[in-house]
Protein backbone atom coordinates (compact mmCIF):
# COMPACT_ATOMS: atom_id res chain seq x y z
CA UNK A 1 0.00 0.00 0.00
CA UNK A 2 2.78 2.07 0.94
CA UNK A 3 4.41 1.89 -2.50
CA UNK A 4 1.35 2.69 -4.31
CA UNK A 5 0.56 5.82 -2.36
CA UNK A 6 4.13 6.73 -3.10
CA UNK A 7 4.12 6.00 -6.95
CA UNK A 8 0.94 8.00 -7.34
CA UNK A 9 2.39 11.08 -5.34
CA UNK A 10 5.64 10.71 -7.72
CA UNK A 11 3.24 10.45 -10.28
CA UNK A 12 1.11 13.36 -9.34
CA UNK A 13 4.11 15.47 -9.15
CA UNK A 14 5.83 15.06 -12.76
CA UNK A 15 2.83 15.73 -14.33
CA UNK A 16 2.20 18.66 -12.60
CA UNK A 17 5.78 19.73 -12.52
CA UNK A 18 5.93 19.23 -16.58
CA UNK A 19 2.72 21.24 -16.60
CA UNK A 20 3.95 24.10 -15.06
CA UNK A 21 7.00 24.18 -17.33
CA UNK A 22 4.79 23.74 -20.13
CA UNK A 23 2.71 26.87 -19.85
CA UNK A 24 6.05 28.82 -19.58
CA UNK A 25 7.31 30.12 -16.37
CA UNK A 26 10.00 30.04 -16.89
CA UNK A 27 11.85 27.64 -14.41
CA UNK A 28 10.46 29.52 -11.34
CA UNK A 29 11.70 27.99 -8.60
CA UNK A 30 9.28 29.06 -6.02
CA UNK A 31 7.44 26.06 -4.49
CA UNK A 32 4.63 25.77 -7.32
CA UNK A 33 1.00 26.23 -5.77
CA UNK A 34 -1.63 23.68 -6.65
CA UNK A 35 -4.77 25.26 -7.49
CA UNK A 36 -7.27 23.64 -5.02
CA UNK A 37 -10.38 21.93 -6.42
CA UNK A 38 -11.99 21.09 -3.15
CA UNK A 39 -12.98 24.16 -1.92
CA UNK A 40 -14.10 22.47 1.44
CA UNK A 41 -10.32 22.53 2.53
CA UNK A 42 -8.88 25.59 3.74
CA UNK A 43 -5.18 23.79 3.31
CA UNK A 44 -2.52 25.42 1.23
CA UNK A 45 -0.89 22.44 -1.27
CA UNK A 46 2.48 23.42 -2.47
CA UNK A 47 5.02 21.57 -4.23
CA UNK A 48 9.08 22.13 -4.49
CA UNK A 49 11.97 19.64 -5.67
CA UNK A 50 14.54 18.65 -8.36
CA UNK A 51 14.92 16.05 -10.90
CA UNK A 52 18.89 15.68 -12.42
CA UNK A 53 20.20 13.42 -14.66
CA UNK A 54 24.14 12.95 -15.22
CA UNK A 55 26.52 10.72 -17.06
CA UNK A 56 29.74 10.03 -14.22
CA UNK A 57 32.86 8.47 -15.74
CA UNK A 58 35.30 7.46 -13.10
CA UNK A 59 38.84 5.08 -12.80
CA UNK A 60 38.72 3.32 -9.51
CA UNK A 61 40.28 0.17 -9.12
CA UNK A 62 38.49 -3.37 -9.52
CA UNK A 63 39.90 -5.79 -6.71
CA UNK A 64 38.32 -4.02 -3.37
CA UNK A 65 37.08 -4.78 -0.60
CA UNK A 66 33.70 -2.60 -0.76
CA UNK A 67 30.79 -1.90 1.30
CA UNK A 68 27.90 -2.47 -1.21
CA UNK A 69 25.30 -4.94 -1.92
CA UNK A 70 26.82 -6.88 -4.75
CA UNK A 71 28.39 -10.69 -4.82
CA UNK A 72 30.89 -11.26 -1.81
CA UNK A 73 33.83 -12.76 -1.24
CA UNK A 74 34.18 -16.18 0.99
CA UNK A 75 34.78 -14.13 4.17
CA UNK A 76 31.34 -12.20 3.39
CA UNK A 77 33.41 -9.17 2.27
CA UNK A 78 32.48 -7.22 -0.76
CA UNK A 79 35.31 -7.83 -3.99
CA UNK A 80 33.87 -5.75 -6.68
CA UNK A 81 35.19 -2.74 -8.44
CA UNK A 82 33.12 0.13 -10.21
CA UNK A 83 31.55 0.70 -13.46
CA UNK A 84 33.89 3.11 -15.79
CA UNK A 85 30.86 5.11 -16.84
CA UNK A 86 27.05 5.02 -16.00
CA UNK A 87 23.99 7.31 -16.16
CA UNK A 88 22.37 8.06 -12.75
CA UNK A 89 19.11 9.92 -12.44
CA UNK A 90 18.47 11.36 -8.87
CA UNK A 91 15.14 13.37 -7.69
CA UNK A 92 13.58 14.94 -4.24
CA UNK A 93 9.73 16.29 -4.19
CA UNK A 94 8.94 17.78 -1.15
CA UNK A 95 5.12 18.49 -0.27
CA UNK A 96 3.69 21.01 1.88
CA UNK A 97 0.48 21.53 3.30
CA UNK A 98 -0.35 24.15 5.28
CA UNK A 99 -2.42 26.27 7.37
CA UNK A 100 -2.38 30.34 7.90
CA UNK A 101 -3.92 31.45 11.61
CA UNK A 102 -5.44 35.33 11.88
CA UNK A 103 -6.39 37.18 14.37
CA UNK A 104 -9.47 38.57 14.97
CA UNK A 105 -8.04 41.79 13.05
CA UNK A 106 -7.03 39.46 10.04
CA UNK A 107 -3.17 39.79 10.83
CA UNK A 108 -1.11 36.56 10.42
CA UNK A 109 -0.43 35.02 13.46
CA UNK A 110 0.62 31.43 13.45
CA UNK A 111 1.37 28.79 10.37
CA UNK A 112 1.27 25.34 10.76
CA UNK A 113 2.24 22.94 8.34
CA UNK A 114 2.63 19.23 7.35
CA UNK A 115 5.79 18.13 5.52
CA UNK A 116 6.66 15.10 3.42
CA UNK A 117 9.67 14.22 1.43
CA UNK A 118 10.63 12.05 -1.42
CA UNK A 119 13.79 10.87 -2.49
CA UNK A 120 14.40 8.33 -5.61
CA UNK A 121 18.11 7.29 -7.04
CA UNK A 122 18.29 4.68 -9.48
CA UNK A 123 14.81 4.26 -9.26
CA UNK A 124 14.66 3.57 -5.20
CA UNK A 125 12.38 5.47 -3.76
CA UNK A 126 12.34 6.62 0.13
CA UNK A 127 10.13 8.87 2.55
CA UNK A 128 12.72 11.21 3.03
CA UNK A 129 11.18 13.81 5.82
CA UNK A 130 7.88 13.80 7.37
CA UNK A 131 6.99 16.52 9.79
CA UNK A 132 4.63 18.96 10.83
CA UNK A 133 5.92 22.53 11.75
CA UNK A 134 4.50 25.30 13.89
CA UNK A 135 6.01 28.73 12.66
CA UNK A 136 4.74 32.28 14.84
CA UNK A 137 6.98 35.30 16.10
CA UNK A 138 8.22 32.91 18.74
CA UNK A 139 10.15 30.86 16.50
CA UNK A 140 9.83 27.56 14.55
CA UNK A 141 8.73 24.19 15.80
CA UNK A 142 9.11 20.79 14.40
CA UNK A 143 7.83 17.51 15.49
CA UNK A 144 8.83 14.12 13.57
CA UNK A 145 11.20 12.45 10.97
CA UNK A 146 13.61 15.62 10.31
CA UNK A 147 17.13 16.60 9.82
CA UNK A 148 19.02 17.97 12.88
CA UNK A 149 19.22 21.08 13.43
CA UNK A 150 23.11 21.03 12.74
CA UNK A 151 22.01 19.90 9.01
CA UNK A 152 19.27 22.45 8.84
CA UNK A 153 22.02 25.46 10.32
CA UNK A 154 25.70 24.86 10.19
CA UNK A 155 27.57 27.26 8.15
CA UNK A 156 29.47 24.94 5.20
CA UNK A 157 32.09 25.39 2.82
CA UNK A 158 31.14 27.08 -0.49
CA UNK A 159 30.52 24.19 -2.73
CA UNK A 160 28.44 24.35 -5.89
CA UNK A 161 28.76 20.67 -7.01
CA UNK A 162 26.16 18.13 -7.29
CA UNK A 163 27.84 15.30 -6.31
CA UNK A 164 28.77 17.68 -3.13
CA UNK A 165 31.86 17.28 -0.73
CA UNK A 166 29.78 16.43 2.51
CA UNK A 167 28.02 12.69 2.59
CA UNK A 168 28.91 13.07 -1.32
CA UNK A 169 26.71 11.93 -3.88
CA UNK A 170 29.53 9.98 -5.75
CA UNK A 171 29.54 7.04 -3.99
CA UNK A 172 26.48 6.52 -6.13
CA UNK A 173 29.27 5.39 -8.38
CA UNK A 174 32.63 5.31 -6.50
CA UNK A 175 32.59 2.68 -4.52
CA UNK A 176 33.29 3.01 -0.23
CA UNK A 177 36.30 0.68 0.64
CA UNK A 178 35.08 -1.81 3.46
CA UNK A 179 36.29 -1.13 6.71
CA UNK A 180 37.60 2.58 5.99
CA UNK A 181 37.26 5.09 9.30
CA UNK A 182 35.72 8.25 7.85
CA UNK A 183 33.77 11.12 9.03
CA UNK A 184 32.11 12.01 5.95
CA UNK A 185 29.89 15.06 7.15
CA UNK A 186 30.06 18.67 7.83
CA UNK A 187 27.47 18.37 10.54
CA UNK A 188 26.08 15.16 13.02
CA UNK A 189 24.88 12.55 10.86
CA UNK A 190 24.51 9.67 13.50
CA UNK A 191 20.45 9.91 13.94
CA UNK A 192 19.79 9.67 9.73
CA UNK A 193 16.43 12.04 10.16
CA UNK A 194 15.42 10.15 13.49
CA UNK A 195 11.87 11.43 14.70
CA UNK A 196 12.55 13.96 16.99
CA UNK A 197 11.44 17.56 18.79
CA UNK A 198 13.01 20.92 17.40
CA UNK A 199 12.74 24.31 18.39
CA UNK A 200 14.68 27.18 16.02
CA UNK A 201 15.06 30.95 17.81
CA UNK A 202 14.00 33.64 15.41
CA UNK A 203 16.75 35.91 14.35
CA UNK A 204 17.46 38.54 17.09
CA UNK A 205 20.82 41.14 15.81
CA UNK A 206 22.25 38.79 14.04
CA UNK A 207 21.78 35.28 16.23
CA UNK A 208 19.89 32.34 15.62
CA UNK A 209 19.59 28.90 17.77
CA UNK A 210 18.50 25.65 17.12
CA UNK A 211 17.78 22.60 19.48
CA UNK A 212 16.57 18.88 19.08
CA UNK A 213 15.93 16.14 21.20
CA UNK A 214 15.36 12.83 20.20
CA UNK A 215 14.68 9.22 22.01
CA UNK A 216 15.74 6.05 21.60
CA UNK A 217 15.09 4.88 17.83
CA UNK A 218 14.68 1.25 18.71
CA UNK A 219 11.37 1.37 16.23
CA UNK A 220 13.20 1.84 12.77
CA UNK A 221 14.74 -0.62 10.93
CA UNK A 222 18.60 -1.02 10.41
CA UNK A 223 18.21 0.50 6.86
CA UNK A 224 16.63 3.56 8.42
CA UNK A 225 19.02 3.93 11.21
CA UNK A 226 23.16 4.38 10.75
CA UNK A 227 23.54 0.83 11.84
CA UNK A 228 24.08 -2.66 10.40
CA UNK A 229 22.71 -4.48 13.18
CA UNK A 230 19.03 -4.11 14.68
CA UNK A 231 20.32 -4.74 18.42
CA UNK A 232 22.39 -1.80 18.24
CA UNK A 233 20.69 2.00 18.65
CA UNK A 234 21.49 4.69 20.44
CA UNK A 235 19.16 5.15 23.71
CA UNK A 236 18.97 9.41 23.52
CA UNK A 237 20.74 12.15 21.22
CA UNK A 238 20.58 16.30 21.37
CA UNK A 239 21.84 18.14 18.70
CA UNK A 240 21.93 22.28 19.02
CA UNK A 241 23.62 24.92 16.89
CA UNK A 242 24.26 29.08 17.44
CA UNK A 243 24.62 30.60 14.11
CA UNK A 244 25.64 34.25 13.77
CA UNK A 245 25.79 36.17 10.34
CA UNK A 246 25.95 39.99 9.85
CA UNK A 247 27.55 42.23 7.09
CA UNK A 248 30.16 43.97 7.67
CA UNK A 249 30.78 47.28 5.51
CA UNK A 250 30.51 44.89 2.14
CA UNK A 251 31.35 41.95 2.90
CA UNK A 252 28.62 39.13 4.38
CA UNK A 253 30.10 37.00 6.83
CA UNK A 254 28.23 34.04 8.59
CA UNK A 255 29.56 31.72 11.76
CA UNK A 256 28.52 28.43 13.31
CA UNK A 257 29.00 26.32 16.86
CA UNK A 258 27.32 23.26 16.87
CA UNK A 259 27.74 20.43 19.57
CA UNK A 260 25.79 16.90 19.42
CA UNK A 261 25.62 14.16 21.49
CA UNK A 262 24.10 10.42 21.36
CA UNK A 263 24.46 7.78 23.86
CA UNK A 264 24.75 4.25 22.22
CA UNK A 265 24.14 1.08 23.16
CA UNK A 266 25.60 -1.74 21.86
CA UNK A 267 23.38 -4.80 23.18
CA UNK A 268 23.88 -7.75 20.47
CA UNK A 269 27.09 -5.65 18.61
CA UNK A 270 28.92 -7.71 16.55
CA UNK A 271 31.84 -6.04 18.62
CA UNK A 272 31.04 -7.40 21.73
CA UNK A 273 31.14 -10.81 19.80
CA UNK A 274 34.77 -9.84 20.42
CA UNK A 275 34.94 -9.61 23.64
CA UNK A 276 34.67 -5.60 23.12
CA UNK A 277 31.86 -3.46 25.21
CA UNK A 278 32.40 0.03 25.46
CA UNK A 279 29.26 2.14 25.44
CA UNK A 280 31.01 5.55 26.21
CA UNK A 281 29.04 8.87 24.98
CA UNK A 282 29.89 10.23 21.23
CA UNK A 283 30.19 14.14 21.80
CA UNK A 284 30.62 16.07 18.19
CA UNK A 285 31.74 19.60 18.30
CA UNK A 286 31.75 21.66 14.70
CA UNK A 287 32.95 25.23 13.76
CA UNK A 288 32.04 26.66 10.58
CA UNK A 289 32.93 30.26 9.22
CA UNK A 290 31.98 31.82 5.96
CA UNK A 291 32.28 35.45 3.87
CA UNK A 292 32.05 36.83 0.75
CA UNK A 293 30.43 39.63 -1.53
CA UNK A 294 28.24 39.69 -4.09
CA UNK A 295 30.11 37.58 -6.69
CA UNK A 296 32.69 35.57 -4.44
CA UNK A 297 32.45 33.36 -0.85
CA UNK A 298 34.91 32.01 0.86
CA UNK A 299 34.74 29.17 3.90
CA UNK A 300 35.51 26.09 6.07
CA UNK A 301 34.59 24.24 8.49
CA UNK A 302 36.35 21.95 11.68
CA UNK A 303 34.59 19.09 13.18
CA UNK A 304 35.90 16.92 15.50
CA UNK A 305 34.29 13.45 17.36
CA UNK A 306 35.14 12.23 20.22
CA UNK A 307 34.03 8.41 20.90
CA UNK A 308 34.81 4.65 21.69
CA UNK A 309 37.45 3.40 18.96
CA UNK A 310 34.64 0.49 18.63
CA UNK A 311 31.70 2.86 17.83
CA UNK A 312 32.59 2.85 13.94
CA UNK A 313 32.03 -0.87 13.50
CA UNK A 314 28.42 -0.54 14.27
CA UNK A 315 27.14 3.04 13.44
CA UNK A 316 27.75 3.32 9.51
CA UNK A 317 24.88 3.39 6.44
CA UNK A 318 26.25 2.63 3.42
CA UNK A 319 30.02 2.56 3.76
CA UNK A 320 29.16 5.83 5.86
CA UNK A 321 30.03 5.49 9.36
CA UNK A 322 31.30 7.56 12.76
CA UNK A 323 34.46 6.95 14.38
CA UNK A 324 36.48 8.92 16.78
CA UNK A 325 38.87 11.72 14.64
CA UNK A 326 38.42 14.67 12.89
CA UNK A 327 37.71 16.77 9.61
CA UNK A 328 37.88 19.76 7.89
CA UNK A 329 36.98 21.66 4.72
CA UNK A 330 37.01 24.50 2.58
CA UNK A 331 35.81 25.84 -0.61
CA UNK A 332 35.46 28.77 -2.86
CA UNK A 333 32.98 29.95 -5.03
CA UNK A 334 32.58 33.02 -7.44
CA UNK A 335 29.76 33.52 -9.80
CA UNK A 336 29.83 35.40 -13.12
CA UNK A 337 26.38 36.71 -14.73
CA UNK A 338 24.59 33.42 -15.43
CA UNK A 339 27.77 31.11 -14.78
CA UNK A 340 29.07 29.57 -11.48
CA UNK A 341 32.22 27.86 -10.37
CA UNK A 342 33.50 26.67 -7.26
CA UNK A 343 36.05 24.52 -5.64
CA UNK A 344 36.04 23.04 -2.43
CA UNK A 345 37.55 19.97 -0.90
CA UNK A 346 36.99 17.93 2.73
CA UNK A 347 39.60 15.71 4.80
CA UNK A 348 38.47 13.04 7.66
CA UNK A 349 41.03 11.48 9.61
CA UNK A 350 39.87 8.57 11.57
CA UNK A 351 41.27 5.79 14.10
CA UNK A 352 41.65 2.52 11.91
CA UNK A 353 38.95 -0.65 13.03
CA UNK A 354 41.92 -2.92 12.80
CA UNK A 355 44.81 -0.80 13.66
CA UNK A 356 44.01 1.56 16.69
CA UNK A 357 46.54 3.74 17.03
CA UNK A 358 46.54 4.41 13.28
CA UNK A 359 44.07 6.56 11.10
CA UNK A 360 42.06 6.17 8.15
CA UNK A 361 42.32 9.20 5.99
CA UNK A 362 39.67 10.16 3.30
CA UNK A 363 39.97 13.22 0.90
CA UNK A 364 37.54 14.69 -1.66
CA UNK A 365 37.92 17.57 -3.71
CA UNK A 366 35.50 18.86 -6.60
CA UNK A 367 36.10 21.86 -9.15
CA UNK A 368 32.35 22.33 -10.64
CA UNK A 369 30.85 24.74 -12.89
CA UNK A 370 27.29 25.25 -13.92
CA UNK A 371 25.06 27.50 -15.72
CA UNK A 372 21.87 28.48 -15.35
CA UNK A 373 19.99 29.29 -18.96
CA UNK A 374 16.93 30.32 -17.15
CA UNK A 375 15.46 29.96 -13.75
CA UNK A 376 15.33 26.06 -12.44
CA UNK A 377 17.31 25.29 -15.15
CA UNK A 378 21.13 23.84 -13.93
CA UNK A 379 23.56 22.52 -16.57
CA UNK A 380 26.47 21.76 -15.39
CA UNK A 381 29.89 19.65 -15.04
CA UNK A 382 32.34 18.55 -12.58
CA UNK A 383 35.42 17.07 -12.12
CA UNK A 384 36.62 15.60 -8.79
CA UNK A 385 38.87 13.52 -6.99
CA UNK A 386 38.47 10.50 -3.68
CA UNK A 387 41.21 9.35 -2.12
CA UNK A 388 40.81 6.57 0.43
CA UNK A 389 43.61 5.50 2.22
CA UNK A 390 43.15 2.88 4.80
CA UNK A 391 45.84 1.91 7.63
CA UNK A 392 45.36 -1.46 7.15
CA UNK A 393 47.81 -3.82 5.48
CA UNK A 394 45.91 -4.39 2.40
CA UNK A 395 46.02 -2.59 -1.05
CA UNK A 396 41.82 -4.16 -1.29
CA UNK A 397 41.03 -1.31 1.06
CA UNK A 398 42.96 2.07 -0.47
CA UNK A 399 41.75 3.38 -3.48
CA UNK A 400 42.60 6.52 -5.13
CA UNK A 401 39.43 7.76 -7.83
CA UNK A 402 39.43 10.52 -10.48
CA UNK A 403 36.05 11.07 -12.08
CA UNK A 404 33.82 13.24 -14.20
CA UNK A 405 30.43 14.76 -14.10
CA UNK A 406 28.08 16.49 -16.35
CA UNK A 407 24.28 16.63 -16.54
CA UNK A 408 21.03 18.90 -16.38
CA UNK A 409 19.09 20.06 -13.32
CA UNK A 410 15.32 20.88 -13.02
CA UNK A 411 14.59 22.88 -9.82
CA UNK A 412 11.00 23.65 -9.29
Amino acid sequence: MKKIVTASLIAASLIYSSNAFAVGNGGNTTPQRFINANKKSDIELEMSGFLTWYVAASNQKKDLYTSSEDSRDHHGRKQTGNDNIGLISDSEIDFEGSYQFEDGEGHDTHKLSFHLGLDAVRGDIDVDESYIQLQNNYGRFVVGNYRNVGKAMAVRAPDISKMGISSTNATNFVKMTDGLAVNQTEYSHVDKNTAKIAYFTPKINGIQIGVDVMASDSSLEPKNTSYDNKKVRFDRAADAVIKYTTKINDYDFAASFTYDYTHPTFKGALSNLEGIKDEKDIHQYGYGIRFGQKNWEFGGTFRKVNASVDIGKEMKYKGRNIEKGWNWSAGYLYKWGKYRMSASILQSRAKNFYKRNKNDVFTIGILAFDYIPVNGVNLYTEAGYIDMDSAADTSKRTSRTPFLVAGIALNF
